[in-house]
């Protein structure tokens, strides 16, 4: 089992680096704040995520919102992952999951996976985009019979959780907005200080 290191931030830096979209991860060894793009063209050293987690869910962030592997959708969700439960930004902190969620995560994506290759005869990474959208579609719409089998939580649910994290990677962001041609609106500041 690998060990989790912890960074050295504070929940306000961190807090205050989010709203500038930047997430901490570790990169070459070394603890860094980049965007979730950023992270993506750099070789990020996972801590949580399996490379097999990561291709799984980079071609289901994609088939889910296309982009969101460029965006980052996997050093996204290991940065959440990684992250104090009151710092992570994924979609699972606001539906009323228990941390820790990394098995949530790596459940959801096994079951993915195994349902792939009992219905298509390979695994998800590898099926063409449009096999990966027919099994997306399958999962959104029910439970596959065999799907929770590794207790993994129901797949619409996963499938909700997951798109809500794959939207907000693509399009929540300064980036994001930029490409609606609609200005980035930051939180209106409390009048007084949390």
């Amino acid at each position: 089992m690998r060990k989790r290191r912890k960074a050295t931030f504070s929940r306000r830096s961190a807090l205050q680096a989010s709203g500038l979209g930047l997430i901490t991860l570790s990169v070459g060894g070394c603890m860094q704040q980049l965007t979730p793009r950023a992270a993506q063209a750099s070789s990020v050293d996972y801590q949580v995520l399996s490379a097999e987690d990561v291709a799984i869910l980079e071609g289901l962030g994609e088939t889910l919102v296309p982009g969101a592997r460029e965006a980052g959708i996997a050093p996204y969700v290991e940065a959440g992952l990684a992250a104090d439960p009151s710092d992570s930004l994924l979609m699972i902190r606001y539906l009323d999951v228990p941390a820790p969620w990394d098995g949530f995560y790596k459940a959801g994506l096994a079951a993915l996976d195994a349902f792939t290759l009992r219905e298509a005869g390979n695994r998800f990474a590898y099926l063409s985009p449009y096999s990966q959208a027919e099994i997306v579609r399958t999962i959104s719409q029910g439970q596959p019979d065999g799907w929770s089998d590794n207790g993994a939580p129901p797949a619409p649910f996963f499938y909700f959780a997951l798109r809500g994290d794959a939207i907000d990677v693509t399009w929540g962001t300064m980036e994001g907005f930029d490409r609606f041609e609609q200005p980035y609106l930051a939180h209106i500041e409390p009048p007084t200080p949390w």
